[in-house]
């Protein structure tokens, strides 16, 4: 790896070894190299490259381009390294985590190594992201599907401990939601699953990277999230953890000779055991070119500490909720710490919400317009003044809005 940082990250470890700072500031913009003009509040669709990120990336390229072939050495050490920095960011060890290409692919390969009975039955969060949805509906017509949605219920708990009988295999969430920004009680969550002795099968990709995610205290048993978005990486990249202990109950789905123990591949014969650990689900010829980037950027995550990250995006979501009340907005998002998370989803009563987003985007405020609502998703990186610019946006153009009616009035 390339063992580099900029002034910003360098000034805050610097401070933080000195025991002087202990919130992270708004001063790292010189991370990336994205139009300075531009202010972005998206990550919930697609996140910010970090310039070590791509850094890393253009190097393996020429690499490779000088090289060839990689070799077993340098296969293995790249999976390490990424499997170090996907593990320190959960808080489990290295070997129950492995590289997916995407959140997709996690959960598949979870639901797809459950053993289903004739009987049986899942619970699945009815307003999860879609992917959850399509694998459940399609790749499992023959199990009972129950679905439970999260945003419509009083009491999504409760709800969930009538549901679960002794034939429920896994409950399937988001712990984060995509369009409302609400994060789950992921304890809570795991000791009802626990008592159950039901799978809990968590999409992750909405809360790793924004929020704290502590594997090593919570009974989650597969975690599944994409690279593309708060994680900062590129697309085609993802990690999936799997909780050791549940292992020798489940069918592998998915593998291939290099879920093996190798340590030489100049012979191949015979099978040999697979790991006894996540690594049996790692796939053969991975995306290494996204995994040096993706490794970059848990690497500088971890560098800055999740729970920093996730307080400095708390101020900025509270913040920005704050303003968009004071504009008499309807809020989707909850107002709670302990249930919010980098994701901001409003609407204005006096402005439909896709002539707002298209104004946005016009004036280079790069949000996302989600089922009628406009969602602003706001990493550590966005500053203070950028979100005060955003709400008087907003409150000049609705009143743009209201001075062309009177006129056509």
């Amino acid at each position: 790896m390339i063992n580099y940082y900029h002034s910003s990250l360098d000034a805050l470890l610097y401070s933080e070894r000195i025991g002087l700072e202990k919130t992270l500031t708004s001063n790292f913009k010189n991370l990336f190299d994205y139009d300075p003009e531009v202010i972005y509040l998206n990550n919930a669709s697609t996140g910010i490259l970090p310039r070590k990120s791509a850094a890393e990336m253009v190097k393996f390229v020429q690499a490779m381009a000088l090289n060839g072939e990689l070799q077993i050495d340098q296969m293995f050490q790249t999976q390490a390294e990424f499997r170090t920095q996907a593990s320190r960011l959960l808080n489990v060890a290295a070997e129950d985590t492995t590289f997916v290409k995407n959140t997709t692919d996690g959960l598949s390969i979870a639901l797809h190594s459950v053993d289903w009975l004739p009987g049986d039955n899942m619970i699945v969060q009815e307003d999860a992201f879609v992917a959850s949805l399509y694998l459940a509906h399609y790749c499992f017509p023959k199990v009972e599907k129950r679905y439970l949605p999260l945003l419509s219920t009083d009491d999504f708990y409760c709800r969930l401990e009538r549901l679960i009988d002794e034939r429920t295999r896994a409950v399937v969430v988001d712990l984060v939601h995509f369009l409302s920004g609400y994060r789950i009680d992921l304890q809570r969550l795991g000791q009802i699953t626990k008592n159950s002795n039901a799978y809990l099968v968590v999409d992750g990709i909405q809360a790793l990277g924004a929020v704290q995610v502590d594997l090593n205290r919570t009974p989650v048993d597969f975690f599944a999230a994409g690279g593309v978005k708060w994680l900062l990486g590129p697309a085609g990249t993802g990690l999936l953890y799997v909780r050791n202990q549940i292992l020798d109950e489940l069918t592998p789905f998915g593998i291939s000779w290099a879920g093996a123990e190798y340590e030489d591949i100049s012979r191949l014969y015979p099978v040999r055991p697979l790991y006894p650990d996540a690594r049996r689900f790692q796939p053969v010829n991975e995306n290494y070119i996204g995994m040096v980037g993706l490794t970059a950027s848990l690497e500088l995550l971890n560098q800055l500490g999740p729970a920093k990250i996730e307080q400095r995006i708390l101020n900025l979501t509270r913040m920005a909720l704050i303003g968009l009340k004071d504009l008499g907005c309807e809020i989707l998002t909850p107002d709670q710490d302990e249930k919010r998370s980098g994701i901001v989803t409003f609407k204005h009563p006096h402005l439909e919400s896709a002539s707002l987003h298209k104004r946005l985007l016009a004036n280079k405020v790069i949000c996302s317009l989600r089922e009628g609502w406009l969602r602003f998703a706001i990493h550590f990186y966005s500053e203070e003044t950028e979100l005060e610019k955003v709400i008087a946006l907003i409150d000049s153009l609705v009143n743009q809005q209201r001075h062309r009616r009177k006129i056509n009035a």
